[in-house]
Order: structure tokens, then C-alpha cells, then sequence
């Protein structure tokens, strides 16, 4: 069966930007956190790829569309009500006609996901929460993306769908990121050899494989 979405909690990222991260990844036959004894992890390339050995492949994994995967479906399962962190001072934002429209048509399920936001008349918002782990400096961004998201995103996902998207695009390690010790085994981990879905939530897969054999034949 499928393997149970992960607990969300958040950490700080060595760059100065705050991320949502899973610190509780599905377990394994060889202990929590640790990939299976048949996966080894070998490193990072070019800042964004994780690349790991498994059996008579190397992968590449997207770290960033990974992410993004763990926390939507986390987002999306309702499995853990999400926490909301109120703003030391609350942002006040000023949208468009449509955007303001889009915002009255999603209040519920924004505050389902952790929003604390309040209509300020002429089309301005008071935000005064967020998901915890965003940061106070990124409400606005995330209210942005957000509400892009609803707007534009992918005609075949629900507009709930398309919030925990907006959220978990906005909220996972982006390349460049340094990942701290251990993150690149755990978000291995949640993947490779399980029943769990490797594409981003708007399709685009991240996980990719070159056989032993591909490799011999580049001579």
C-alpha cells in the first residue's frame, strides 16, 4: 500500500530563508532516516540533484520537486491539522479586483491550511498568520504565490489542491539550498523502492535513471 504521508514540521535553512521540512520521514527496514541497505547516497550535483546508487542504477532526484511532493501530500491528507504562526506585525497587503475576488471565494480553506487573514475593504488584507515556518518576511511573497496559484494552476486539480501546491512550492528547499545533514537520505528515503507518487504536484517527474549499462556504453 502506499506509504503514510510524512509529519510536517520546519527548520531554517544555512541561507537566512525559512522552509517548511519533514523531520519525520516514513520508517525503514534499516532504522529512521536511513535509506535501504541497497541505496546509498552519493551526493548533490550542481546544487539541485540528489544522486544515489540503487541496485544497478544511478538516480537523480530533484530535491527541490521531492520536497515539494512530501509537503502537498502531507498538506492534502489532513492527517495533522496545520499550525498556524501569527505575525509579530501583521501585513497588509493591497490586491486586484480578481485577486481580491479569488481571495473572499477561499477563505475557508485558506484557514484550514494555517491562514489568519482579514478582508481591510478596497481590496486590502490584513494578514495576521501564516503556516507555521513561513517567516514574517515572506507573508506577502507567499500570499503572491498563492493566489497566482489559484488563478493559473493546473485546470485538473481542485482549487484545494492547487492552495496546498502554492504552499508546498513556496515552503520547500529550493536549488542552491545547502541541505542539512541528513535531509538528502531522508527525502531518499521517502522515495526510493516505495509506492509513493514521484512527480511534482503539477506533473513534472523528478526522479531520473541511468542503468549501469547506459553508463559502460558511453565508451
Amino acid at each position: 500500500g502506499d506509504a503514510p504521508a510524512p509529519s510536517l514540521s520546519f527548520g531554517d535553512s544555512p541561507t537566512g530563508r525559512t522552509y517548511l521540512f519533514s523531520r519525520e520521514m516514513p520508517p525503514t527496514d534499516s532504522g529512521a532516516g536511513a535509506p535501504s541497505s541497497d541505496t546509498v547516497v552519493l551526493g548533490v550535483a550542481f546544487g539541485a540533484y540528489i544522486v544515489y546508487e540503487r541496485g544497478e542504477a544511478l538516480y537523480f532526484m530533484d530535491f527541490h520537486a521531492a520536497h515539494e511532493r512530501l509537503l502537498y501530500d502531507a498538506l492534502i491528507s489532513g492527517h495533522e491539522a496545520a499550525e498556524s504562526q501569527s505575525l509579530a506585525f501583521p501585513a497588509l497587503e493591497r490586491l486586484s479586483v480578481e485577486e481580491h475576488a479569488l481571495f473572499l471565494e477561499n477563505i475557508s480553506p485558506l484557514a484550514e491550511f494555517g491562514f489568519d487573514i482579514a478582508d481591510f475593504g478596497d481590496h486590502f488584507i490584513n494578514i495576521r498568520a501564516v503556516p507555521a515556518g513561513i517567516g514574517d518576511a515572506h507573508a506577502g511573497a507567499l500570499m503572491r504565490e498563492v493566489i497566482e496559484g489559484l488563478a493559473g494552476g493546473p485546470r485538473d486539480m481542485s482549487r484545494r489542491e492547487r492552495l496546498a501546491a502554492s504552499i508546498a512550492c513556496h515552503g520547500a528547499r529550493r536549488a542552491g539550498d545547502r541541505l542539512l545533514p541528513g535531509e538528502a537520505e531522508r527525502l531518499v528515503d521517502a522515495f526510493a523502492g516505495r509506492e509513493r507518487e514521484t512527480r511534482c504536484p503539477p506533473g513534472r517527474p523528478f526522479v531520473y535513471r541511468i542503468d549501469r549499462q547506459e553508463i559502460e556504453r558511453i565508451n
